[in-house]
């Protein structure tokens, strides 16, 4: 049984409108039976994948009477006042001043303390604050709830190498949809882009004024301060428009096809700036998935491809480098990009480029003359099979019995261990020896 993305759609029982959560309007979901019929559809929250995070559900066809959807929307107003709402300015004004004099930041209250407040968090863990602080993401505990907002922070090399793509695509503002450690860097460069950080942690609203950052949900573009509206479209319409590119680092769980409608939401707002003529064409984005989602990405985002640079995390044990401990083929992770491949240069000497596909690569990636093209994606060679007629992971065989490549452990396999033959190798034409 299979859940289908529907879209952002009102609701009879809400007067026309969509039923909201206190993460924003929700979205509307099929759940298939698996025959012909149509499913049950129901309204689900846009940012949590785990009713145990937010249990705000409705079945689409369930009606509430008046009383009920107003009693709802008290449940939502109630939730949404116990987040921090302080006046965003206010709070970053007032961190800012006890920065200045010295102060302490509270990691379990997630607040910046004066030093007559340290007392009462004696208890708590604290860490001194510089006040020249320009990473506010080092100071910060990353969440670590895979199900909502799972916060995983480039590593330096990552960071390197998405300014040099930048400046390379001609940026002069990056619309950052969380990666606060690419916003931090930009912050950092004299001259360089200018960047406005979207992102649902307010904990960053004591370090980045009203103007740097947005408090925000990617999965249905909705702003959570009504003065953000202003500022995202200040940003997006800034000399016409031009010279904007977007950055994001979502939740690798999150529904592709709701980022699609924020991309086309967000290419709109572009758009609808001044002298600007009405386009179709989705702006320069970066978005950032590991390398399995392709199919998704290519259903929900077909103007996107996927390139071969290893995106790596500092305080990921797996999305990361094999020298700092991570997985034996390196990172996962790639960054899937609109922009032309030609133009997507990586740096060497991890990368370099292959001249039939016009393309930066791994330097373990190889091509493959019958394919024409570099065929790895999981980080290690791939091997051609002529039965196939296509490069496969360099630990399949082909199975007769199958008429495919697969493991040879597959079920099948166990039934007919004869049936299996070795592909050939992708640059020798011969075939590959079997591995004692």
């Amino acid at each position: 049984m299979g859940v289908k993305f529907i879209g952002l759609e009102p609701c009879s029982s809400f007067g026309g409108e969509i039923p909201a959560c206190p993460h924003g309007p929700m979205l509307l979901f099929e759940r298939a039976d698996g025959g012909r019929k149509a499913g049950r559809q129901f309204y689900a929250c846009a940012a949590c994948r785990d009713r145990k995070a937010c249990a705000f559900f409705l079945w689409r066809d369930e009606r509430l009477a008046p009383e009920k959807a107003r009693q709802w929307r008290e449940r939502v107003a109630r939730a949404t006042a116990a987040a921090p709402v302080a006046d965003h300015r206010a709070r970053f004004l007032r961190a800012e001043e006890i920065l200045r004099l010295g102060g302490r930041y509270c990691v379990d209250c997630s607040q910046v303390l004066a030093g007559s407040e340290a007392s009462l968090h004696s208890a708590h863990e604290t860490r001194p604050v510089d006040p020249t602080l320009v990473r506010p993401s080092e100071l910060l505990r990353p969440r670590s709830a895979n199900s909502s907002e799972a916060q995983y922070l480039f590593s330096e090399a990552t960071l390197a190498a998405l300014l040099t793509l930048l400046n390379a695509a001609g940026a002069r503002r990056v619309l950052c949809c969380g990666a606060p450690r690419l916003h931090e860097r930009l912050q950092q460069q004299p001259g360089g882009p200018q960047s406005l950080m979207l992102d649902c942690d307010r904990r960053y609203e004591e370090f980045w004024p009203p103007e740097k950052l947005c408090v925000y949900n990617m999965f249905n573009h909705h702003m959570f301060c009504t003065h953000g509206w202003d500022v995202y479209r200040e940003f997006v319409q800034r000399d016409g428009g031009e010279g904007l590119v977007v950055v994001i680092d979502p939740p690798f769980g999150g529904r592709l096809e709701a980022l699609a409608l924020t991309l086309q939401s967000i290419t709109v707002t572009r758009d609808a700036a001044e002298g600007r003529p009405a386009t179709s064409t989705l702006l320069p984005v970066f978005l950032i998935l590991p390398y399995f989602n392709e199919p998704d990405v290519l259903r929900s985002l077909p103007a996107l491809h996927m390139t071969d640079m290893r995106v790596e995390y500092e305080n990921h044990h797996k999305y990361t480098s094999a020298a700092a401990g991570g997985r034996k083929h390196g990172s996962p992770v790639r960054l899937f990009t609109s922009l032309p491949a030609e133009r997507v240069e990586l740096p060497p000497p991890l990368y370099r480029r292959c001249p039939p596909c016009r393309r930066w690569v791994h330097v373990d990636n190889r091509h493959c003359p019958q394919c024409d093209r570099c065929t790895s994606k999981d980080g290690r060679p791939y091997q051609h099979c002529d039965l196939c007629e296509r490069c496969v992971k360099i630990t399949w065989r082909h199975c007769s019995g199958c008429g495919r490549c697969a493991l040879p452990a597959h079920p099948c396999a166990a039934e007919r261990p004869a049936a299996l033959s070795r592909p050939r190798d992708s640059t020798t034409g011969q075939k590959r020896k079997r591995r004692k």
